[in-house]
């Protein structure tokens, strides 16, 4: 009888284990995420290019941050319009209307985005994985095409790529601040 109790115990802690892991595939990404959610990050990066942009060779980008159990996205366009999605379906929009230094700081991050292609990476239009665990992905539209840049934060080496991290990471504070300043009842 105890050992049928071990037995079973065990097979409830497998069974747990094995649920806990399901939210993710071995390739980090996250079967939890909202299809909505999925459906922007592709929209946002195949739209065409707005004619307005013709100053910025990466018009448009989307920096996937991960958060353990979903994703935090920034979509950044040219003219400084800034949007925060989550994986969970959440949508913060408009944000760069309640702080105009979000503008400034949206066109920095893509414009060093532009001055540092040798970092980034082309990438095919159909494959816009998530990041993996722990890591931050870039997926930038451009003059030819979608390019990809993927970041451990813990081991970002003192090239460009830090300038790059440390600009979208300044946007990020300052949109999270902005999300809960105006969330906050």
């Amino acid at each position: 009888m105890k050992r049928i109790c071990t037995c079973l115990l065990c097979l409830i802690l497998v069974l747990a284990a094995v649920t806990s892991f399901s939210s993710c595939s071995i390739y980090g990404q996250r079967r939890v995420a909202d299809p909505s959610y999925m459906a922007a990050r592709q929209d946002v990066l195949t739209a065409p290019r707005p004619t307005e942009s013709k100053d910025f060779f990466f018009y448009t980008a989307i920096v996937d941050i991960d958060a353990g159990d979903h994703v935090r996205t920034l979509v950044c366009h040219f003219d400084g319009t800034t949007e925060l999605h989550l994986s969970t379906g959440e949508v913060y929009a408009g944000l760069e209307v309640y702080d105009p230094a979000i503008v400034g700081m949206t066109q920095d991050f893509l414009k060093g985005l532009s001055q540092n292609t040798d970092y980034i990476y082309w990438q095919d239009k159909t494959s816009l994985a998530l990041p993996r665990t722990g890591c931050h992905s870039i997926y930038a539209a451009g003059t030819q095409g979608i390019y990809h840049l993927s970041l451990n934060p813990q081991k970002i080496p003192a090239t460009p790529v830090s300038e790059i991290y440390g600009l979208y990471m300044l946007l990020y504070e300052a949109v999270t601040a902005l999300v809960v300043e105006n969330t906050s009842p």
